[in-house]
Order: structure tokens, then C-alpha cells, then sequence
């Protein structure tokens, strides 16, 4: 179990449905003739002749080149624009790990992927610990405590059939805010403590990674695709790290994601 694991477990306690992890094995069994014929059912033979002579694959082939999972902006590319990464409330760790990881996404080829299932393991394992601390540093940031003193939790309630999350911070001297996903609210009239979609779904994400390992392990998904797991989720951490947070009078927290024109980069930069 990585240690991000163990953190994780030992800072919360998650109460998991039996049966309710996710799985990634599901998607991989389609054999690319499978995937061809129910692709051209869908936008037409021509426009898949024409995928197929790009040199785009189908299936588990995946995508001759680079993985590329992002619609917006990364560290790297705020950080040569000028962009000042302190404003973004992330912990210098966090940021190296992400600078790391947008260079990693920018040149791997999945068709040629010179890695061992245990280096793909280990990729996830620091995946966890990266969407555990992106979301830590962040809320630690805007309530003025440290990193150890936000705790991340959730759990299925049975009531409403649904997972709600629970962010907990500790400022000390019995001091204790807990923030839910949960709304009891009428279109958001008397709301207050509340953790948007934005931040609730990347603390469900912390669920997926040991059914990763597991899926990997037991050959029910390729290392390729592992891979192009991750890349959706890093795209989802970058947005959240890259975005403004801001919690209202009432404790709300509300997550304003990066805006190219509103926050001054320069487009030639952005596209470098």
C-alpha cells in the first residue's frame, strides 16, 4: 500500500459500498474491430477511414503520440508566462510534483511505453499522493493552517444512494470547520459549510487509485491505458490547482477556474 494510502486512511475513515470501487478493466475488453464497427455507426465510415489513415488508433492501441488530456493551462506553462505559482496556494512539493508530471504527459508515447507494470504502479502511487495534497494545500491556503491539519473524508449514504464528502480543518484550540458536499438546502437558499462538484470529485477520486493497481495487476487493463487513466485524472488536478478558491461569509466554497483573458497571460505564451 503506497504511503499516500496509509495517510489517507489513517487521517479519515471512508466507508466504501461493497463492490463500489471502480473499475477499469470494463472498457479495455472491446477489441478494436469491435470499437471500428461501433465508432462508424456513430460519426460514419468516412470519418473513421479517414482516423484510421491520421494514424489515430482505436481501443486499447490508444493514440500514436503524446497523451493529452488538457483543455487548460498547466503549471509549467503558468509559471513561463510569469504567473506567480505562490498565489495558487500550493505547498513547493505539490508544485515540483506537478512540473514533473505536465513534462511526463507532454512526452510519453503509449505505443512505445518503456515502463514496467511496477514503474506504472509507482506512477499511481504518486498520483494519489499529488490528488491528496493538491486539494490539502489549497483549502489549508485559504484557512490559514497546515497542510496536516485539513483531514478529506467520505462515505455512501444510503438515503439519498449517493457518496458525499466531508472536508474537515482543524484550526486549532478546539477550533474545528467541517465543510460537506452534502445540500440540504432550496436552490441554495441558507446553504453554508458546502464543497462544490469541483472539489467533491477529485476527493472521490482518492477511491479509484488502488483498483488501478488491482486492475493492472490482475491484466485486466494495459499499462498504456493505466496511463490514459491517469492523464483524465491529472487534468481534473490541474484545473482544481490552477484555479482561485474563495469561501464566502457563510463558509461556502466556491472554485473559479483559471481564465486566460481574466488573469493577463499572454496567448503566445499560453501555447508555448
Amino acid at each position: 500500500m503506497s504511503e499516500a494510502a496509509k495517510s489517507f486512511r489513517e487521517g479519515m475513515k471512508c466507508h466504501v459500498e461493497a463492490g463500489g470501487k471502480a473499475g477499469f478493466g470494463g472498457k479495455s475488453r472491446y477489441t478494436s474491430k469491435q470499437k471500428v464497427r461501433k465508432m462508424s455507426r456513430r460519426v460514419g465510415i468516412g470519418v473513421v477511414a479517414t482516423l484510421l489513415a491520421a494514424g489515430i488508433g482505436i481501443g486499447s492501441i490508444s493514440v500514436i503520440g503524446h497523451v493529452n488530456e488538457k483543455s487548460g493551462i498547466s503549471i509549467t506553462q503558468m509559471e513561463k508566462s510569469g504567473k506567480d505559482l505562490s498565489s495558487l496556494g500550493l505547498k513547493e512539493d505539490t508544485i515540483q510534483s506537478m512540473q514533473k508530471y505536465d513534462d511526463f504527459f507532454e512526452n510519453v508515447d503509449l505505443n512505445n511505453l518503456d515502463m514496467t507494470d511496477n514503474g506504472v504502479i509507482d506512477v499511481i502511487s504518486e498520483f494519489e499522493k499529488l490528488n491528496f495534497n493538491v486539494v490539502k494545500d489549497k483549502i489549508a491556503d485559504k484557512t490559514g493552517v497546515e497542510r496536516s491539519n485539513v483531514k478529506l473524508d467520505y462515505k455512501f449514504e444510503k438515503g439519498d444512494g449517493q457518496y458525499h464528502t466531508t472536508i474537515v480543518v482543524n484550526g486549532g484550540k478546539s477550533n474545528e470547520v467541517v465543510y460537506t458536499s452534502a445540500d440540504s438546502s432550496i436552490f441554495g437558499i441558507g446553504r453554508k459549510n458546502y464543497i462544490p462538484k469541483e472539489i467533491s470529485d477529485l476527493i472521490l477520486q482518492l477511491r479509484d487509485y488502488d483498483g488501478l493497481v488491482q486492475d493492472l495487476k490482475d491484466d485486466k487493463i494495459s499499462k498504456a491505458n493505466a496511463i490514459k487513466e491517469l492523464s483524465k485524472k491529472y487534468k481534473k488536478i490541474t484545473e482544481f490547482a490552477t484555479s482561485k478558491l474563495e469561501i464566502d461569509q457563510r463558509g461556502n466554497i466556491s472554485v473559479e477556474n483559471f481564465n486566460m483573458k481574466n488573469d493577463a497571460i499572454d496567448r503566445e505564451d499560453y501555447q508555448k
